[in-house]
C-alpha cells in the first residue's frame, strides 16, 4: 500500500549518493530488493535525492543527464518538486 511505498521512497532517498546517482548499476543495485510499484518508489526517492543535492535552479536540467531507462523516474521526481516549490 502507500506506506510500503513510502517506506521504498525513503530507502532511495536515504541510499542515493552522486556516486550512486551516477551509476546506472549502482542506482539500480540501491533498489533491487523491490519490484514493481516498490522499486519505481525507490528510483524516484533517489531522483528526489539528486535534485535537492543540486542547485535549485539547475533542477530543470537534472533529468538530461538520466538514461532513458530510469528518465521516467526522473521527471516524476521532477515534477513533485515543481509542485512543492510552487506551493512554498
Amino acid at each position: 500500500g502507500e506506506n510500503a511505498r513510502t517506506c521504498y521512497q525513503s530507502i532511495g532517498r536515504a541510499g542515493a549518493t552522486e556516486q550512486i546517482l551516477g551509476s546506472d548499476e549502482q542506482l539500480d543495485a540501491l533498489c533491487s530488493a523491490a519490484v514493481g510499484d516498490m522499486r519505481t518508489a525507490c528510483f524516484i526517492g533517489a531522483y528526489q535525492k539528486a535534485i535537492d543535492l543540486e542547485n535549485v535552479d539547475n533542477a530543470d536540467r537534472i533529468c538530461d543527464r538520466v538514461d532513458a531507462t530510469h528518465l521516467p523516474y526522473c521527471t516524476s521526481a521532477l515534477r513533485v518538486f515543481r509542485i512543492s516549490t510552487t506551493f512554498q
